[in-house]
């Protein structure tokens, strides 16, 4: 396997805060509890966002409800 890194690789610098997902009691996604964490991020200068980077949360979701959050997200 060729290594990740090689001499040519650009490394990407600062910070890439975790978004969470929220569920309403029924399952259905809270998209304005994302909305509000995208906001505060980008407010405090954050470089980028992660999003369906937590195991739980990815498997709980459907295909059709992980579209839909990075839609919502861009």
């Amino acid at each position: 396997m060729p290594p990740i890194c090689t001499p040519n690789t650009q490394i990407p610098s600062g910070i890439y805060p975790m978004m969470y997902s929220f569920f309403e009691d029924d399952g259905k996604l809270r998209y304005p509890m994302l909305d509000l964490q995208i906001d505060i991020a980008l407010e405090h200068k954050a470089t980028g966002i992660a999003i369906l980077g937590l195991a739980t949360e990815v498997n709980m979701l459907t295909r059709d409800e992980q579209i839909s959050l990075v839609k919502n997200a861009i």
